[in-house]
């Protein structure tokens, strides 16, 4: 018996720090395909920009993997019957997406599913910053679940990579695969559950302001530990590009997830998922913004929609 410690994999977090939560799920397609083509289940609602592509789509073109998708719900959670129905053993990976930072959809149902099919389950938690104390289990109950470190921290890259079946290896990464030192750093100081509790207040404040508005729909009201990652509404009447560009124009900066899907995800087979990318904005609701700052923003959407 030593009397210190010697072995740092004793109580160890299996996972891995990553350059970005792009190349974690690229990481994960590899290993649990090998050297097979594999078939993924994928949500319909995946979004793509010119400068950044797509993170969740670019991995599986890359891996030459078919893909098939599952309807989703008005609240982007699963259409469990849809995704039922194209579950069977052709199925090999199959990617549930915590959007925002929300889940609204049976887990443990899907856990069976995969389970029944020999289906390896992968959380995508890129929105979905979990990693602290945890009564909601999101990143957990997938095989594998993946982490966008500068969605939530004031860094410009890093990913985390979660094994959680100790029946599947951790993947082996390479140095320009490697989240660097300055977020390693970022990461092990940061207070998370600071974080967190600023994100909830300044959601909460948009959640009173706003729920008034007759042409804006807020897509969830916040439940006990969740941990938000922006304040996502839908605005009627083709009144979202005007909305945005108002805002810029005030200096007050929004963004739209995702407002141009994959050219996969046809609008004649998944409406649903067209309608809510014509109508998506995404409030900001990070730890650097002030109660102040979100009480000026919801005032000049007021004064928006006076005049609109």
């Amino acid at each position: 018996m030593n009397k210190n410690p010697t072995s740092i994999e004793t109580c160890k977090t299996r996972a891995i720090f990553t350059k970005n939560a792009r190349t974690a799920w690229a990481k994960i397609i590899s290993s649990a395909s090998g050297q097979e083509k594999k078939k993924i289940l994928l949500p319909s609602y995946i979004g793509y920009t010119d400068r950044e592509g797509s993170g969740v789509f670019d991995p599986i073109q890359s891996s030459a993997s078919d893909f098939v998708f599952y309807k989703l719900k008005e609240d982007l959670s699963p259409d469990l019957e849809d995704l039922q129905q194209k579950m069977n053993s052709d199925i090999d990976i199959v990617l549930i997406i915590h959007y925002f930072g929300f889940c609204r959809t049976n887990l443990k149902f899907i856990r069976k599913l995969c389970n029944d099919n020999d289906a390896v389950m992968v959380e995508d938690c890129a929105h979905a910053f979990y990693l602290s104390t945890n009564p909601l289990e999101l990143g957990e109950v997938g095989d594998y679940s993946f982490y966008s470190i500068h969605k939530y921290l004031a860094t410009q890259t890093g990913g985390l990579l979660k094994v959680n079946n100790g029946q599947l290896s951790i993947p082996e990464i390479h140095g320009h695969e490697a989240a660097t030192a300055s977020v390693v750093e970022a990461y092990a100081l940061a207070n998370f559950e600071q974080i967190a509790e600023i994100r909830r207040i300044n959601y909460r404040i948009f959640f009173e302001q706003l729920q008034d508005i007759q042409e804006i729909e807020i897509l969830f009201e916040l439940q006990n530990h969740e941990i938000p990652q922006t304040f996502p509404i839908k605005v009627a009447n083709n009144l979202r590009e005007k909305l945005y560009f108002y805002l810029m124009d005030r200096k007050l900066e929004t963004t739209a997830l995702y407002y141009r899907l994959i050219t996969e995800i046809s609008e004649q087979e998944y409406p649903t998922s067209h309608s809510i990318s014509k109508s998506i904005l995404n409030l900001p609701i990070h730890q650097d913004i002030s109660m102040d700052q979100v009480d000026s923003m919801c005032a000049e959407i007021k004064k928006f929609f006076k005049t609109h």
